[in-house]
């Protein structure tokens, strides 16, 4: 009599299960943070974005054409896991250091040529061998090569959660990187390796908890000869405050948020709007609040300012380095703080201001481009109250023609009355 053998899991071709998890989580989380440190190096905006996928992709698939090359075991894709875990921290630290080698100056914004170099340089470092390792999973005796796409975008969703909702907002992007790279070589070791002496992943462990540690020392070597006194990685962006003899700067992703002490910069953009209306008793400031801009509107006895800043981490930070008359308007009982996007604040509102003031840099990112939009200004336009005026900046020149019908004698700004 014959009795039919209920099948063993490897025959369904499920020792791929955890080693494609394994890969979607590793390749979404480097890839989210390589994004973060392209856009905080380069002054990032979509351009740039583009250019860091496209690399990602071009060598991701030439690996994934390489892996067939390669004789695939389960030995040699646990070793090309605890590779990887050391090739991405390998690569942040030689984006972070590109500048050296570009000749780079701190908080200059570079070209599209420094960029594509170091895209295609970190993408190969990267990308490359994850690519291989795909091929390898998928090339595993009675591997379901349907069933390896879907678990790996199982682990790929995994990823985005935990890198957006764990490690963003509590650790820096180094750290949170260091923590996906430990977890792609621990799951490596109790995927593939268990049965043999933990050298090669406590090896790796330890050069990761360096690349962890080494945060901080290397931002204030990148900032060198200035002075780096703070930093924090946000969902937004990765701030950081230098200080330069008396003068302290704090930049968002490489570019510059504020200065202080900066007197024209903190008075222009507040007082050619606010002396149209020196009355004004409502006053929305859009951005530019803990630069100065919240101290030189309250120089106006009757006004009671909403300031809104999209990015908590500028306050915190702005609290944690200023000094202290500087922080004292943002606890000002006139003045409300609010932590949330300008255009979302303006939309659910119902409040009409005598002056809004939209203090933001250029439109040089689709973030900051969305407040520069004739649909932005028929929405600011429904917020004022009758004689209200509506501020903001636009970049120009000693030679360009006025903007608006009604402008300030200051290049590069108009107030636009109601």
């Amino acid at each position: 009599m014959r009795f039919l053998r209920r099948p063993h899991p490897r025959d369904l071709g499920l020792t791929a299960d955890a080693p494609a998890i394994l890969l979607g989580f590793t390749a979404t989380a480097f890839q989210i943070y390589l994004l973060r440190e392209f856009s905080a190096h380069f002054s990032g905006n979509e351009l740039v974005y583009g250019i860091v996928l496209a690399s990602w992709l071009f060598w991701g698939g030439l690996g994934s054409l390489a892996g067939p090359r390669f004789a695939g075991s389960k030995e040699r894709i646990e070793r090309l896991f605890y590779a990887v875990a050391l090739l991405f921290p390998a690569g942040l630290v030689a984006l972070r250091f590109s500048r050296f080698a570009l000749g780079i100056l701190p908080g200059e914004v570079t070209g599209m040529g420094p960029a594509l170099a170091a895209a295609a340089a970190i993408g190969f470092v990267s990308s490359f061998p994850l690519g291989v390792l795909f091929a390898l999973i998928a090339r595993l005796p009675g591997v379901d090569v349907p069933r390896v796409y879907a678990f790996e975008s199982l682990g790929a969703v995994a990823a985005g959660l935990t890198v957006s909702l764990g490690l963003i907002p509590l650790v820096t992007n180094w750290q949170g990187a260091a923590l996906a790279a430990v977890i792609a070589a621990a799951g490596a070791f109790l995927t593939f390796g268990r049965r043999t002496r933990p050298v090669a992943p406590v090896a790796v462990m330890t050069l990761l908890a360096a690349f962890f540690a080494g945060d901080l020392p290397s931002q204030k070597i990148w900032w060198k000869p200035f002075e780096l006194i703070g930093s924090r990685d946000t969902p937004y962006a990765k701030l950081q405050a230098v200080r330069t003899g008396d003068q302290l700067s704090l930049y968002a992703s490489g570019l510059p948020v504020f200065s202080t002490p900066d007197p024209a910069a903190a008075e222009t953009p507040v007082h050619f709007a606010m002396l149209q209306n020196p009355g004004a008793r409502k006053v929305l400031l859009i951005g530019g609040g803990v630069g100065g801009g919240l101290a030189e509107v309250l120089k106006y006895p009757n006004a009671s300012v909403d300031s809104v800043e999209l990015d908590p981490g500028i306050i915190r930070m702005a609290e944690a380095v200023l000094p202290e008359n500087d922080r004292a308007a943002l606890r000002d009982p006139s003045v409300n703080v609010r932590r949330e996007d300008g255009v979302k604040f303006l939309r659910e509102g119902m409040r009409r201001y005598d002056v809004i003031i939209l203090n933001l840099p250029e439109p040089a990112t689709a973030q900051i481009n969305r407040f520069y939009t004739k649909e932005f200004f028929v929405l600011a336009r429904s917020r004022l109250a009758s004689g209200g005026v509506f501020s903001f900046i636009v970049p120009s020149s000693s030679l360009s023609l006025p903007a608006r019908s009604v402008r300030c004698p200051c290049a590069g700004m108009a107030a636009v009355p109601r």
